[in-house]
């Protein structure tokens, strides 16, 4: 029985670890992502308006 509460403990305790690295990876990842995506971006329009 203590075993099996523990094992659940364990468990969840795991989830969380994961899930708040997730929300860490989240954070310092998808900004980045988007950051380079629009620096692209407007670096495209930029050339195509000049180039026309």
């Amino acid at each position: 029985m203590t075993s099996r509460l523990y094992w659940k403990a364990l468990r969840r305790r795991l989830f969380v670890y994961n899930v708040s690295k997730l929300n860490v990876f989240l954070l310092f990842v998808w900004p980045s992502l988007i950051i380079t995506k629009t620096k692209g971006y407007c670096y495209w329009t930029t050339k195509r308006t000049l180039a026309s």
